[in-house]
């Protein structure tokens, strides 16, 4: 029957290796799948969750036939339909193959480093979600057999038609155990039939250190992603980007950005911003409004962002070193206060320290940490967006002194 997962955390989890080829066997175990969690069920809905550093086991040892690595280092699914939503999976990976003896061929590594999904006939949707970190194991090594070929997709093995729509999947990777083994395939998205991409980010995804974001794509609108990594990009609204550029011009790392899920916003600069096509969106992943329309940036369609998260109209927090102060002193201040648009916040502290700069809520919780380190001589620009209506306090702290300021937002 159906299942469905709501605001679940499944976090930290690892199934077994595969066991060794022992005299009396043939062949040797392969590693356990769904690092996270293995489900078979008709449909499965998971809804505002996070699927964090899990993984699965590695294929054991043979004489004869080596053991391959789990698949499904997050999730393994088996069943008709699926649908992710409003959802993380970052960090997961699956196991290695086995290596081989006696002119054997190694084991092949696990598919699907966040997710492996197998359906003939229903739908599997990735909607308003986030892959981030995924990655898949190396193959084992052959006895003058080939090694065994890496695990296919690193973020997501689809053995069906997959729709990725309103989602970033970025920096999670496949890998092969050196320059002579099979190549694994799509380092961000693998299907076996198609892949459908909807004003989604796809970019930073590796094969063995080389960019490499899509294998079965066929169709995609509003994509932003890399020339020659896999991706069709000859569709409408269709951005290219250096994979270099990723975390320089393009998002923010992976952190919490409010929400129940941890997600990767985007840069001030980002081109994805208003860039993207979102008619039947009320929200991002986060649960913030969409779309939210920059006046200051041309807009592609109807002024939505590309990728899972919409940016905001939040405060500016600028921290600068504006000179020398007495030894341990540290100043904040915040203008305009209340904010209904930008503000900005200007810290002073000893030259060298490192500041904490955070945003409390009245009761005294860390909601979010703007910025934790030395302040560079030139100043530092930081975003925070989607703080809903109310009373914040912004406090910078350093190993001598602690000030802080309220917000109203």
């Amino acid at each position: 029957g159906p299942v469905s997962l709501t605001e679940v955390q499944i976090l930290n989890n690892r199934t077994a290796d595969g066991s060794d080829e022992r005299w009396d066997e043939e062949g040797a175990g392969s590693g356990g799948s769904g690092g996270g969690a293995r489900i078979s069920a008709a449909s499965l809905q998971i809804l505002s969750s996070a699927i964090l550093d899990n993984a699965t086991g590695s294929g054991g040892d043979a004489d004869g036939l080596a053991g391959q690595g789990g698949n499904g280092g997050g999730l393994l699914f088996n069943g008709v339909s699926l649908l992710v939503q409003n959802s993380t999976f970052a960090r997961n990976a699956t196991g290695n193959g086995g290596t081989a003896d006696d002119f054997a061929s190694g084991g092949r590594g696990g598919d699907g480093g966040g997710l492996h999904a197998s359906s003939s006939t229903g739908d599997l949707v990735i909607e308003s979600s986030t892959f981030s970190g995924n990655t898949t194991g190396a193959g084992g090594a052959g006895d003058v057999a080939p090694d065994g070929r890496g695990g296919h997709g690193g973020a997501i093995s689809a053995y069906g038609p997959l729709q990725v729509r309103h989602s970033t999947i970025v920096s999670n990777a496949v890998a092969r155990l050196d320059d002579d083994a099979p190549s694994a395939l799509g380092g961000g998205l693998y299907s076996t039939t198609s892949i459908a991409i909807e004003n989604s980010i796809v970019v930073g995804n590796q094969n063995a250190g080389a960019p490499d974001d899509c294998s079965g794509a066929t169709t995609a609108s509003f994509l932003l992603s890399s020339t020659d990594t896999g991706c069709p990009m000859g569709g409408p609204g269709a951005l290219a980007v250096a994979p270099s550029d990723v975390f320089v011009t393009i998002l923010e790392p992976l952190q919490d950005t409010g929400g129940p899920t941890p997600t990767h916003t985007l840069l001030p600069s980002s081109p994805a911003i208003d860039a993207g096509d979102c008619p039947l969106e009320s929200t991002d992943q986060r649960g913030f409004p969409r779309p939210v329309d920059d006046p200051n940036t041309p807009d592609a369609s109807n002024g939505c962002d590309i990728g899972a998260t919409e940016t905001q109209e939040g405060f500016v927090v600028r921290a600068s070193d504006d000179g020398p102060i007495e030894a341990g002193g540290l100043a904040l201040s915040l203008a305009p206060n209340p904010a209904t648009g930008p503000a900005s916040v200007s810290l002073r502290a000893e030259p060298g320290e490192r500041v904490t700069v955070e945003v409390l809520d009245v009761r005294g919780r860390r909601i979010r940490v703007l910025h934790e380190g030395a302040v560079p001589p030139d100043g530092l620009a930081l975003r925070v967006d989607g703080l809903p209506t109310g009373v914040y306090l912004v406090r910078a702290v350093t190993d001598t002194a602690t000030t802080s300021t309220r917000l109203t937002v």
